[in-house]
């Protein structure tokens, strides 16, 4: 999502990080972690209350965002701004000895440059939910 006329909207065509990596989706939610597993970026906080795209009405004369928080097999719901990602240390070690960085491999930092390219740190963000 980008803020555009002072309100959240949602990028029609983006869906960033949606490859399936354990990893990556440790470190975006907490999801699918495990002993050793990255530190999450931050805990899941919930969908955005105002998010326009998540407040249209849809199914069974619901929001969007009802529909999904309602649905059990939908999880973990979050959004992150792409501030938090570009202030984040990815060049710490995490375990075996390899930083963050390499875990998450260039694929997840090419989702972040074309983030970058939306906007401002703090007018562009992910919001996120797993199935399942």
């Amino acid at each position: 999502e980008v803020i555009q006329n002072g309100k959240w909207v949602e990028v029609e065509g983006s869906s960033p990080f949606g490859y399936r990596s354990y990893t990556t989706f440790s470190f975006l939610a907490n999801v699918r972690s495990r002993e050793n597993s990255p530190e999450c970026i931050k805990e899941p906080c919930g969908l955005p209350k105002d998010s326009e795209h998540l407040n249209e009405i849809g199914d069974f004369n619901k929001t969007k965002l009802q529909n999904i928080e309602d649905d059990w097999d939908y999880h973990s719901h979050t959004h992150i701004l792409l501030e938090e990602f570009l202030n984040y240390d990815y060049d710490q070690i995490v375990f075996g000895g390899i930083s963050l960085r390499e875990h998450l491999m260039e694929g997840f930092f090419d989702e972040i440059r074309k983030l970058e390219k939306l906007g401002e740190p703090n007018e562009v963000r992910v919001v996120m939910y797993f199935c399942g």
